[in-house]
């Protein structure tokens, strides 16, 4: 299902023009905040290799856990709506990654790299067995803030590519957006300085 006149697309047709009258982030809302903190703080390796360290000490990796890398989904009216979407998200360029932190209940996680405002963010979306989807938006991997920084609900995000570039029908799409909700294990891989 895709939106008429009020998103433009790329040359391919599927992409979304985030330089379009759409405005997905108010700059009153968190992502100037976010901008401030990334931009006045300074963190070395050091601090780095210790929070990953205990972040990884808290929850297993995508190394660990192979069958969540590759997502699995149950045989359930949930599961089934979680599996379309989660193939939806790989044809839009979502990747499957060894290095996600796959917290309790997950069943499957994707993570994309998107440039916005001069900036790269990485969106995290998870599966879980209960049939929520949750994204979440935080800094890149090989930031020095990845494991601290701030992060922010992504799921407004997937709402957008959902009823905008996503080939799904609206009836369908509309029972996965009432899947989106927030699983908030992330502030527990925190280590504190």
């Amino acid at each position: 299902m895709k939106l008429k006149g009020s998103a433009r697309e790329s040359p391919s047709g599927k992409a979304l023009d985030f330089g379009s009258s759409i405005r997905r982030f108010d700059p009153y809302l968190p992502s100037r905040v976010f901008d401030n903190y990334i931009l006045n703080m300074k963190r070395g390796i050091k601090d780095y290799i210790l929070d990953a360290v205990y972040a990884v000490t808290k929850f297993p990796s995508g190394f660990m856990k192979p069958k969540v890398v590759k997502g699995y989904f149950p045989e359930t009216d949930k599961g089934k709506l979680q599996r379309l979407f989660f193939e939806e998200l790989l044809k839009e360029n979502f990747k499957r990654t060894h290095w996600q932190l796959v917290f309790p209940g997950q069943i499957a996680g994707l993570i994309k790299n998107i440039s916005e405002n001069d900036r790269v963010n990485e969106y995290h979306v998870r599966f879980y067995d209960d049939g929520t989807i949750d994204c979440e938006r935080e800094v890149p991997r090989f930031n020095s803030w990845h494991w601290t920084g701030p992060r922010e609900n992504g799921n407004p995000y997937l709402q957008e590519l959902l009823m905008t570039v996503c080939d799904i029908p609206e009836n369908l799409a509309q029972q996965i957006q009432i899947l989106f909700g927030d699983k908030d294990y992330a502030t527990k891989c925190e280590r504190e300085s």
